[in-house]
């Protein structure tokens, strides 16, 4: 774990170091899927920033005193219609809600995103849960997911 992350997590941005890395270290792209219902002011600043967030402190690492921009570069903005359409055959993706930039995390796959509930233990019927992609962003609206290259994403 490098300096911005701490066991059980719970920062905001962490999850935004990862796909940051996955972006950079794998050659992913990041997508801001766009919910209908989006803040339009949020929308237009991560469009002329091709940042999000667009205007983000440094945050202060865990074992260090040094500061780091967690921004994550955002590389493209589909609507949530086309996302689902284009985005079908892609077999992983990292994600991470708009919302909150980061606290609510997920794994994306073949149209549905995948959830990790820990609040009730490992045996909780609700420790995994999927939801097709429309669904999810019904709850949770807009959502950034870095998808690495493949054939899917021509």
């Amino acid at each position: 774990m490098g300096p911005n992350h701490q066991a059980g997590g719970g920062r905001p941005g962490q999850w935004d170091d990862v796909a940051q890395g996955v972006s950079q270290a794998g050659g992913a792209t990041t997508i801001y899927v766009i919910d209908p219902r989006d803040d339009k002011k949020v929308l237009a600043a991560a469009k002329k920033s091709r940042l999000g967030p667009s205007k983000a402190p440094l945050q202060k690492g865990i074992y260090t005193k040094n500061k780091y921009d967690v921004r994550l570069r955002l590389d493209e903005f589909l609507s949530q219609q086309i996302a689902v359409e284009r985005l079908s055959e892609v077999p992983f993706g990292l994600g991470l809600t708009v919302e909150d930039w980061g606290k609510h995390t997920f794994v994306y796959s073949f149209g549905n995103i995948y959830e990790v509930h820990y609040e009730k233990g490992p045996r909780s019927e609700r420790v995994f849960e999927k939801s097709p992609i429309k669904e999810f962003m019904a709850k949770w609206g807009s959502i950034v997911l870095a998808i690495p290259h493949g054939p899917w994403n021509k």
